[in-house]
């Protein structure tokens, strides 16, 4: 009997020692998660700045200069022919200025 529980005790040892330490354990885990934690921190933070600058596009921008009135709709004209040019006002953009400029000098039929 002293023999087999000889036996018995050196196969318990051997458990224990073949299985690791809780704390150790716990340390590991803490350690590997770490950089995980950073990582996830750091994409989490170059997604909301992304965010951020495209939200910054989509805003409408505020002016400084109130807008002016839309003109008063022309009435149409009932003599064929006569026909009236209105600006194109939309969103604040002004119609484009006029230049009086003439064609460059290689242009010209010969």
């Amino acid at each position: 009997m002293r023999a087999q529980d000889h036996m018995e005790r050196i196969r318990r040892n051997e458990e224990q020692k073949r299985r690791p330490h809780p704390l150790r354990v716990a340390i590991v885990v803490v350690l590997a998660a770490i950089p995980v934690i950073l990582i996830f921190g750091a994409v989490d933070k170059f997604l909301t700045a992304i965010q951020k600058y495209t939200a910054s596009f989509e805003s409408t921008p505020t002016q400084s200069e109130p807008q002016a009135e839309p003109p008063a709709p022309i009435e149409s004209s009932s003599e064929p022919g006569m026909v009236f040019l209105q600006p194109n006002l939309e969103a604040g953009k002004t119609p484009p200025a006029k230049t009086d400029q003439k064609p460059p000098q290689g242009s010209e039929k010969k």
